[in-house]
């Protein structure tokens, strides 16, 4: 009987020995399979939130144990075709990229259809492919909505007079940051008055020249928001200069959440009180399990999903230190 148990007990180890053997086995594969390339094309590395994006980018990228590429397109549509031709010619398993244009959008995809490299684009929406993009329609509504309640709370006998800046080149800013804004504006107070003004050159000394044309002519503007914090940080230093710029003779909205912007909300002598606070590190981190997605088939290459990183309004009453940490790794006291 001894014998016969000893017999099986033997047989029994060599089995499991057999399902340990297999399991190493199968893991294998796993442990020495080729990490996944992630190409990443900016549309402008000299601004603070591409630059964000990028760092955060490279550290998820890290994180999943991948190895991330980035290039920058400089705002140019060749640059950019020929961030896309490096990238195809690297190989890599899908590329994330901001377009210069929607026009230059249909022709990236295009590109990496051919290379039969699936694509995730950023921000600008176009085509039939994945698009990762910050919900701003809500925000900046609500945000429309603070700016001028802030003012009736402040002045309840001086009507609204906003002015709002738009980018003329990009129409995504207009149907996602200006009309929201001017639609929340104007369900705080539906006798609103709006300036629209449109910008050809965003370089900063043709901004503060615009909005000076814009100020000197109008000079009952009381509420102001654009597009980008550049724009309305630029439009304040002009306010200054005019011994205006406080809560006293206007509001100020802008777009973006930076330290900066930071600074400016928490100082009750600016008039710049309200942000709508951009997400990079969600928009990067949503775009590559995206761009995974694509790789492992669990998507379609041509299907059209949109899923936004919803943005964020900030005042001097928000949870600045949170966001800042998590969303451009920033420490305050």
């Amino acid at each position: 009987m001894k014998k016969y148990l000893i017999i099986f007990l033997i047989f029994a180890f060599a089995l499991s020995m057999i399902f340990i053997g297999t399991s190493c086995k199968e893991k294998a594969p796993e442990e020495t399979a080729e990490k996944l390339v992630i190409g990443r094309i900016l549309i402008f590395a000299g601004d603070d939130f591409q630059q964000m994006a990028q760092k955060h980018f490279l550290n998820y990228c890290d994180e999943i144990g991948a190895e991330g590429i980035v290039l920058d397109s400089n705002f140019d549509a060749e640059e950019e075709k020929k961030n896309m031709e490096d990238l195809i010619s690297r190989d890599v398993d899908a590329i994330i990229v901001q377009p210069v244009t929607a026009f230059t959008a249909t022709a990236l995809s295009d590109m990496v259809k051919t290379a039969n490299i699936p694509i995730v684009t950023y921000i600008t929406e176009s085509g039939n492919f994945t698009l990762v993009t910050s919900d701003e329609i809500t925000a900046n509504t609500e945000a429309g909505k603070k700016t001028a309640e802030l003012w009736k709370t402040l002045h309840p006998d001086t009507p609204i007079v906003a002015c709002v800046l738009e980018d003329a080149a990009v129409g995504w800013t207009r149907i996602n940051r200006s009309n929201p804004f001017i639609a929340g504006v104007k369900a705080a107070d539906p006798e609103a008055t709006i300036i629209e003004v449109e910008l050809s050159d965003l370089g900063t000394e043709a901004i503060m020249a615009s909005f000076e044309d814009t100020i000197t002519a109008n000079p009952e503007i009381n509420l102001l928001s654009s597009t980008a914090s550049f724009v309305s940080l630029a439009c304040l230093e002009v306010l200054g200069a005019m011994g205006r710029g406080t809560p006293e003779t206007e509001i100020i909205h802008g777009i973006q959440g930076s330290l900066e912007e930071y600074k400016k909300i928490m100082d009750p002598n600016s008039a710049y009180k309200i942000c709508t606070g951009m997400k990079p590190k969600d928009l990067e981190v949503t775009s590559i399990k995206y761009a995974i997605k694509l790789i492992n088939g669990e998507i379609g290459r041509e299907e059209k999903i949109t899923i936004g990183a919803p943005a964020q309004v900030l005042d001097s009453n928000s949870d600045w230190k949170q966001y800042l940490k998590d969303q451009w790794l920033t420490d305050i006291e």
